[in-house]
């Protein structure tokens, strides 16, 4: 049995590029996107990209657990 690490798999930006494609068709205008991260708020960076490149407008939140 292997030991996977969730935090270190998706904290690699190309997971979560992987991630804001198949999230990006449930979200609408006006919604929230939160990013619990531990410094880089890569995720809430590149759900903004995608969500704009959909002409879609959202509210961003980030919580660092862990300040750099």
């Amino acid at each position: 049995m292997r030991y996977t690490s969730f935090g270190r798999h998706f904290t690699k930006v190309e997971k979560l590029e992987e991630i804001a494609d198949r999230l990006h068709w449930y979200v609408k205008n006006g919604d929230m996107i939160v990013d619990f991260c531990c410094g880089a708020n890569d995720f809430s960076i590149i759900m903004k990209k995608k969500l704009e490149e959909t002409g879609k407008k959202c509210f961003y939140k980030n919580y660092d657990f862990i300040q750099p």
